[in-house]
């Protein structure tokens, strides 16, 4: 039998999504960032990237 806890099982319970990560969703996270502003610089850049 599974039991629930009734403070997690309540329909009053909180989102479990923290609401600073529903408020960003829409942008872009640092390693995406980081990527696309690697990526926009070419291959040829990408071994001095690496290596810093």
């Amino acid at each position: 039998m599974i039991r629930l806890d009734p403070a997690t099982g309540s329909s009053s319970a909180p989102p479990s999504v923290p609401a600073w990560a529903i408020t960003t969703a829409g942008a872009p996270s640092d390693g995406d960032a980081a990527f696309r502003a690697g990526a926009a610089l070419g291959p040829r850049h990408a071994r001095a990237l690496s290596l810093s």
